[in-house]
């Protein structure tokens, strides 16, 4: 029991000095902290809340009323393939478009009504999981590489992979005609309502997950950490700066513009931008954990999303040659660059509605 209590406390007194060393370092480098906090919460607001509001929004009513069950039947065949229930297979399509978090955040609804156990929900959390068009076809592609066949060959590829490890870790007893409790029936009103307010909380979530997750690399940065990591890229023949960059993409899916400009040959880049977006960032794993079903293990979706980056390349490297970017590569350095819409008023159109729905009382 002493030794227990020395234990607990040497861990406590650990953790105050890391704190105590980390407020340190923001005081001291606050220019540099405050540049990063900011260009974070810009990203946010210009394309994060906009891009993501829409699609939570009508998951969230797809799930209140029960229209996943009606679109996972209209896959029937897919369910099959995948021994699932067919709530889950229509989450499983949803999330392949909707973006990264909403798949786990449905998956909670679901769990939450009985349509899913928590069991199966678990299952999903790790495969439910897609950029969608709307970032692979519209940031990764036609914005970072400056061709939107560019990205559709990169949707193609992560849906596929995911596709793969769903039949690959299927369960070997079928369990389609799961059925679970029916949803309660509510007015179509209030599941209009409890939609956005389940959007809005889910949205303010994310962007402190993401506002945390800059601030752990920065630290990080500031430890040397990153730095002596990136030495490990000598092995694979890549630059110190080269190596930064896919270990800030691995660590946040956002930041791949700097990958587009490290320098790598294009029949390289687009294969290791599949496999880095099929990944999604340990950022977006925390957003996933932070909205879904709870119990789920950051280990247990780092190896099955691993599984899926690796599949997510080599799907990519067989399927380039059937796309022609002849283009792209002739003027690839030039246009590789991320664009912002300049403009925070949606996000801020956004907030200033849904924040009367989260602070009401009942």
């Amino acid at each position: 029991m002493i030794i227990t209590q020395k234990r607990n406390m040497l861990g406590w007194m650990t953790a105050v000095l890391l704190i105590l060393y980390a407020i340190g370092l923001f005081a001291t480098k606050a220019n540099a902290s405050t540049a990063l906090l900011a260009q974070r919460l810009q990203f946010c607001l210009e394309i994060l809340i906009p891009s993501l509001y829409g699609s939570m929004a009508l998951c969230n009513l797809l799930v209140l009323s029960g229209g996943v069950k009606i679109l996972g039947r209209m896959f029937s065949v897919l369910g099959r393939l995948l021994h699932c229930p067919v709530s889950a297979v229509g989450v499983f399509v949803l999330s392949q478009i909707a973006g990264y978090p909403v798949g786990n955040l449905m998956l909670r609804h679901l769990t939450e009504t009985g349509e899913l156990t928590a069991d199966e929900a678990k299952r999903f959390a790790s495969l439910c999981f897609g950029g969608g068009p709307s970032f692979l076809v519209g940031f990764a592609g036609a914005q970072m590489l400056g061709s939107a066949a560019a990205g559709w060959l990169l949707f193609i590829s992560c849906f596929l992979a995911n596709l793969v490890a769903a039949i690959l870790l299927r369960p070997k007893q079928t369990i389609w005609d799961t059925e679970g409790e029916k949803a309660s029936r509510i007015h179509p009103a209030a599941m209009a309502v409890k939609a956005a307010e389940q959007s809005m909380q889910s949205l303010l979530r994310i962007c402190a997950v993401v506002l945390l997750a800059g601030v752990i690399w920065f630290l990080l940065e500031q430890l040397g950490i990153i730095g002596a990591l990136s030495k490990i890229g000598y092995v694979f023949g890549l630059t110190p700066a080269q190596s930064q960059a896919i270990l800030g993409a691995v660590a946040d899916v956002t930041q791949l513009s700097a990958v587009c400009r490290s320098g790598l040959p294009f029949e390289i880049l687009l294969p290791l931008m599949g496999a880095l977006l099929s990944f999604g960032g340990v950022c977006v794993h925390m957003q996933c954990i932070s909205l879904g079903v709870s119990g789920i293990h950051l280990t247990a979706m780092l190896r099955i999303r691993l599984l899926t980056a690796l599949l997510a390349a080599g799907i990519c490297m067989l399927l380039l040659p059937l796309f022609s970017f002849d283009r792209v590569i002739e003027v690839f350095a030039p246009i590789c660059k991320v664009s912002a819409s300049g403009s925070c008023l949606p996000a801020l159109l956004i907030l200033c509605t849904g924040f009367p729905i989260i602070s009401k009382k009942d």
